[in-house]
């Protein structure tokens, strides 16, 4: 199967550039296995009023916000959460 395409929300994106880069490539690191295994179970699913929902995953530097559009093959990283 081939990878899903993951974008970064712009708030998500500010956050990853002001990390050190070891941070950055541990998140770019889980993006990745994201898009491979989109179908992954994450660590918390929350519905949205309109009737969507998103995801948290817990990953080695912080917790990653997304959601999945399976109709476009794509993750959208709303928001990362770094541990301090």
């Amino acid at each position: 199967m081939r990878p899903y395409q993951w974008l970064l929300a712009e708030q998500a994106f500010e956050v990853l550039e002001n990390l050190p880069k070891q941070h950055r490539r541990a998140f770019v690191t889980q993006f990745d296995l994201l898009a491979r295994n989109p179908f992954r179970k994450p660590d918390l699913v929350c519905d949205t009023p309109d009737g969507g929902e998103f995801c948290v995953m817990n990953g080695p530097r912080g917790t990653i916000i997304y959601s999945v559009d399976h109709a476009v093959r794509q993750i959208h990283v709303l928001n990362i959460e770094p541990y301090r």
